[in-house]
């Protein structure tokens, strides 16, 4: 496998504050934010050799590990030992004591851990107890183990997976009694009686289902068939026959009797049948199952294409990429949407049009691209009804609070009230749809510091140059329809997190999205509160020393009080939203009175600090 693109894969520089589930905290919290001994331009020889030196015990560690999966022809997962170490490599931070459970954190961290990887674990660590000087090394290692594996049993038991090959096509026939019907039903076609006592109707599975008379009905199949058929009221004699006199001994005859009434259509992706009764009353399901959904396997040859334009879209960031892959699968197992929407930021031709539209509709079909001007259409339920994947394009913040107001509905709600052309005003629509924004803007829609709802990532360049090494978008787009039915089974098989698909991550580009949507002084508290580095990078080159003491403090979760003021005054120097240090903590106890109140205050060294 070529795995040239997964080496730009990288934690690096990526704020992971928040991103993880609670179960997971317990596990992780010392290594979500790494420990930064020293600033980088005060990095000594001896600083640089010591890490070099415990690096390469770190690689001795887990080659054992690689040996154990040679071993035990488990050479699939080998990629994953390549990657860490080049991860590792990358942070360039102070390795950890317990070397092999930093590649356990690592493979957690990238959402791969399933229960598979437990057992091969947990095989490799019991023969290191074995070993009498690895034993107490181990043993603490293992313990936890089967805690998290208690944890990770619990989530899947979470999954509630749809299996659509059991999905019920064409089950509209009340008996199989009636040689007319019978050939209806063969040719994909569809009859039944309308609540009007009408015929619904229709003669191939492309054709819509019309609304129809008997007589005219009548005259519809027999041109079909090249015989004469008549539908009668006449009630079923014995072996479902209708009877017939002799002077109509060559008509071909349907009984009202042998027809199901037929409500009307509604769409519902959790009733796996074309057709289905509710309350006495016979509905066509509008929901339709792709072949991917149907797809039974579960051995698959891996996806690179699609993969590799997956990481592309995420900057190859692989915490990013796992998140991605962790939110389409879990609404394809389930069909129940994620309340986090996934916004995509980048230039044209990084691969968004190709994600969707190649990728994602295929696999789901009921699928529609949102616009700016269809947004500001009053008929917004025709755009959202009967969808299962929304892409929200070119979206811009330039938009009526009502339209935004709208899209975040979608996110998260159910139901909702819109207008739909030709049908009665402010109809109730179901919301099944998951929703993804595409957008080349640096801020697509207004998120609020309290907003829960959005995952913002960058994408990477422009794909057009070489794309991802086919040469042209046509071998990719060949390559990636080639690919999808492997995609469809990865999907299906991949060991989903339900909570995490619906948490929405604090990313730095989601970060600047609500700071540009804030008032200075609102930004500045969310950006303390919220441990946000990132937000005083024009600190460095202001006053390294304040930035130095800001990032030290952030890494304790604290912030000494002193520094408050200044650090105000110097982002916002000449600004006219300047205070007094009296004025910027009142401001800030009336913002955050649990964090900023007084009596909150705490001593180290003789500096007082509020905790964070």
């Amino acid at each position: 496998m070529n795995n040239s693109y997964l080496g730009k894969a990288s934690l690096s520089g990526v704020n992971l504050d928040g991103i993880f589930t609670p179960i997971y905290d317990d596990f992780y919290h010392n290594y979500e934010t790494p420990v930064i001994d020293r600033p980088t331009r005060f990095s000594s020889n001896a600083y640089k050799h010591k890490l070099t030196k415990e690096v390469q015990k770190q690689k001795d560690y887990i080659e054992e590990y690689r040996e154990f999966l040679n071993r035990n022809n488990h050479n699939e997962y080998i990629e994953d030992i390549d990657n860490f170490i080049k991860n590792q490599t990358e942070k360039n931070i102070q390795p950890k004591k317990t070397k092999f459970e930093d590649f356990i954190r690592y493979i957690f961290n990238t959402r791969k851990l399933n229960l598979d990887y437990y057992k091969m674990f947990q095989v490799f660590i019991s023969q290191k107890i074995e070993d009498e000087s690895e034993r107490e090394k181990n043993l603490e290692l293992l313990n936890s183990l089967d805690e998290k594996k208690k944890s990770l049993e619990e989530l899947s038991s979470k999954k509630t997976a749809i299996n659509y090959s059991n999905y019920e096509f064409k089950n509209w026939r009340l008996n199989t009694d009636n040689s007319v019907i019978n050939t209806i039903w063969e040719i994909d076609g569809f009859i039944a009686l309308s609540d009007k006592a009408k015929i619904y109707l229709r003669l191939s599975k492309n054709n819509n289902i019309q609304e129809l008379s008997c007589k005219q009905a009548e005259k519809i199949i027999s041109v079909k068939l090249g015989k004469q058929v008549k539908i009668t009221n006449e009630p079923l004699y014995k072996n479902n026959e209708v009877e017939v006199n002799s002077k109509e001994k060559d008509i071909l005859k349907i009984s009202i009797y042998e027809l199901k009434v037929f409500w009307h259509n509604k769409f519902n992706p959790y009733i796996l049948k074309e057709y289905y009764e509710e309350e006495g009353n016979l509905y066509r399901n509008t929901f339709s199952p792709t072949k991917y959904m149907m797809i039974e396997k579960e051995n698959y040859k891996k996806p690179e294409a699609i993969l590799h334009l997956i990481y592309n879209l995420v900057d190859y960031e692989e915490q990013r990429f796992y998140f991605v892959i962790n939110w389409l699968a879990c609404f394809f197992q389930t069909m129940k949407k994620s309340q986090v929407a996934l916004i995509l930021l980048g230039e044209q031709g990084s691969g968004k049009g190709i994600f969707f539209n190649e990728i994602l509709t295929p696999l789901w079909n009921h699928c529609f691209t949102i616009n700016n001007e269809s947004l500001a259409t009053k008929y917004k339920g025709g755009l959202v009804r009967d969808k299962l994947f929304i892409n929200i394009d070119e979206s811009k913040p330039s938009r009526s609070k009502a339209q935004n107001s709208f899209i975040k509905a979608l996110i998260t709600g159910d139901k909702i009230t819109a207008e739909i052309k030709r049908e009665n005003l402010d109809k109730e629509i179901d919301i099944y749809a998951q929703i993804l924004i595409t957008s080349n803007e640096h801020i697509p829609i207004e998120i609020e510091e309290s907003d829960r709802r959005f995952t913002v990532f960058r994408t990477g360049k422009s794909i057009k140059q070489q794309y991802l090494g086919y040469g042209s978008y046509n071998a990719l787009s060949a390559k990636i329809k080639e690919e999808l039915e492997d995609f469809a089974v990865y999907l299906k098989t991949y060991c989903v997190d339900i909570d995490y698909a619906n948490t929405a991550l604090n990313t730095i580009e989601k970060r600047a999205i609500i700071n540009a949507c804030t008032d200075n002084f609102q930004a500045f508290a969310n950006a303390i509160v919220n441990k946000d580095i990132e937000f005083f990078i024009d600190l460095q080159e202001i006053d390294y020393v304040l930035w130095y003491s800001l990032n030290s403090d952030f890494t304790n979760n604290k912030i000494e009080a002193s520094n408050l003021y200044k650090l105000y005054s110097k982002l916002y120097k000449g600004s006219k939203n300047s205070f007094s240090n009296k004025e910027l903590m009142k401001k800030l106890r009336l913002i955050y009175p649990h964090i900023f109140d007084q009596d909150r205050q705490k001593s180290s060294n003789g500096r007082r600090y509020y905790l964070l």
